[in-house]
């Protein structure tokens, strides 16, 4: 088991982790994303990657203390000597749909994304795979599985820029970054017997250095094997999912839509602690909901909008065609637009801030007006980009 990027609970509550597949969105080594508490974790061939950073509170009105940039920190979990043949499929599919239509070049953009409860590595050693999920408590965890006569030696795990890991006199496992610590519990093993009962088997972590591997006690090697640890996210703690509100609207079928902005951790260029800026990091998210459906499946699709700089999305408005209208604020000098634009320059301007508080949330390099179109799957029918003044974004 691995990641529990959220709080126990007492009882089983509906499943919230979506494994985000990669269409071109992220860089090509990741296969899949998941949210977690301010970061990321990026699922890849051969290790896992996890993207975290300070919190943020989108609120107009907080403020922070530290005005420079945002720190992040990324460390990696490598499978030591894996499979260059491994695959890794998707299980359970959500019916979530996103588009991910960021920056000028349609190449990268990635329509129609599906997302998935399980991801499953088959072959990652020999007679060994691993699955990815989240149980009952919604906690992310992974377990090796291990094939009857498979070597639990190869089993073995590389920590790459994380500042320290070390050994808890409770046989856990503290990885300590820059922005927090995240601590592994004591590893479970087992087997089942005849009767499809689990048996114990003793386990626990043996850390040489960055690697890490798992101690058994004496189990029957003729059958299969689970080794099973846990992953506490311990400093970090909030929604998977760093948002705010700007703007709302419905259509003649009732269907409401939303605006806002949502904080995407990218995957980082190299591991160890990193700064990013609140600006580089937040893109338009629209929401399309179905009011006569409740719990999750009333989300239809969502849809990521803008560039390398802030965004903000200021209005939207369904028209008789039942294309929802977004009229945007960006700073991004590579807003998605397509060739046949009314006009495709970004203008710029004085530094503004949209909220007028927090110097965090400044846009240096000025804004210009956008207005986007979206059909009703909410892949780009037409984007326009008109020149306005600075001034005309600015928030009180």
């Amino acid at each position: 088991m691995l990641p529990q990027a959220w709080c126990r609970a007492e009882k089983p509550t509906a499943p919230s982790l979506e494994f985000i597949e990669n269409k071109g969105q992220w860089d090509a080594r990741v296969r899949f994303a998941a949210p977690l508490h301010h970061g990321r974790l990026f699922v890849e061939n051969t290790k896992l990657t996890y993207a975290l950073r300070e919190p943020v509170d989108l609120h107009p009105h907080a403020e922070r203390t530290n005005h420079g940039p945002l720190r992040a920190h990324a460390y990696a979990v490598e499978f030591v000597d894996a499979s260059p043949n491994v695959k890794l499929n998707s299980a359970t599919a959500t019916g979530e749909v996103r588009n991910y239509l960021l920056g000028n070049d349609a190449a990268h953009w990635a329509r129609e994304v599906g997302s998935f409860r399980q991801v499953h590595y088959t072959g990652l050693w020999a007679g060994v795979d691993a699955k990815l999920y989240e149980n009952n408590q919604q906690q992310l965890e992974y377990d090796f599985q291990l094939a009857p006569q498979a070597n639990a030696q190869q089993v073995q795990l590389r920590y790459t820029g994380a500042d320290a890991v070390t050994l808890q006199p409770d046989g856990s496992l503290r990885i300590q970054t820059s922005v927090g610590h995240v601590t592994e519990l004591a590893p479970k093993a087992w087997q089942l017997d005849a009767q499809n009962r689990r048996q114990a088997v003793a386990c626990r972590y043996v850390v040489n250095k960055n690697v890490v591997s798992f101690a058994l006690g004496r189990y029957d090697h003729t059958r299969a094997l689970v080794i099973d640890p846990t992953v506490v996210f311990s400093s970090f703690t909030g929604s998977t999912v760093d948002n705010w509100g700007f703007t709302a609207t419905f259509d003649q079928q009732g269907n409401m839509y939303s605006g806002g902005i949502a904080f995407g951790t990218g995957y980082p260029v190299t591991t160890g602690a990193y700064n990013t800026s609140f600006s580089g990091s937040i893109d338009i998210a629209i929401i399309k909901y179905n009011t006569a459906v409740s719990g999750t499946g009333a989300r239809v699709w969502a849809t990521y909008l803008g560039g390398s700089s802030a965004d903000y999305p200021q209005s939207l408005v369904v028209n008789s065609r039942g294309e929802l209208v977004v009229l945007a604020t960006t700073g991004s000098a590579n807003y998605p637009v397509t060739t046949t634009a009314f006009d495709r320059s970004f203008n710029s301007g004085t530094v503004i801030n949209p909220y007028g508080s927090d110097p965090q949330y400044n846009i240096t390099t000025g804004t210009d007006l956008a207005i986007s179109s979206l059909n009703s799957n909410a892949t780009a029918r037409r984007w326009w980009v008109l020149r306005t003044w600075a001034a005309a974004a600015t928030r009180a």
